[in-house]
């Protein structure tokens, strides 16, 4: 996609085509990086968390949750905390021979590739998991995020 076509639509829509074919990574990789900012820039917090009139224990726990919530989107993304550690080996060992239908697969690869799909659906649960943590914040905290 055209580039200034891109800016003209975010510019007009908010959002462009592109940002359409993957709502998911983009929300993923923007939200992220907005909360983050907004953490950094914000001058107030809500009510709750308002302690004795301690304005810096507030200020400092909300912008604690800003930034847990933004941590688990990106875990929900980029899980930091979960590697496939089976992937490295699969994709060098065996990655000139992935996806040749002619070629008997070995039991070595066999296993090899069962342990890597289970992986798979380990990570999947947790970036599951996370992104669950993180919606349940959004939506928590949702009315709060507003520069006061």
């Amino acid at each position: 996609m055209n580039k200034i076509r891109k800016i003209v639509d975010r510019y007009k829509k908010g959002f462009c085509d592109e940002d359409l074919w993957n709502i998911d990574c983009w929300f993923l990789s923007t939200l992220p990086k907005m909360l983050d900012e907004f953490a950094e820039k914000t001058i107030g917090y809500p009510s709750d968390f308002m302690e004795d009139e301690d304005d810096e224990k507030g200020m400092e726990e909300w912008k604690k949750t800003i930034k847990e919530m933004s941590n688990h989107f990106k875990e929900a993304s980029n899980p930091s905390k979960e590697v496939n550690e089976f992937a490295e080996e699969l994709f060098n060992k065996y990655d000139n021979s992935l996806g040749d239908v002619n070629k008997k697969e070995t039991k070595e690869e066999k296993e090899l590739r069962d342990k890597w799909i289970k992986r798979e659906g380990e990570i999947e649960k947790y970036k599951d998991e996370e992104l669950r943590k993180g919606m349940k914040m959004f939506s928590q905290y949702f009315w709060d995020l507003w520069w006061w």
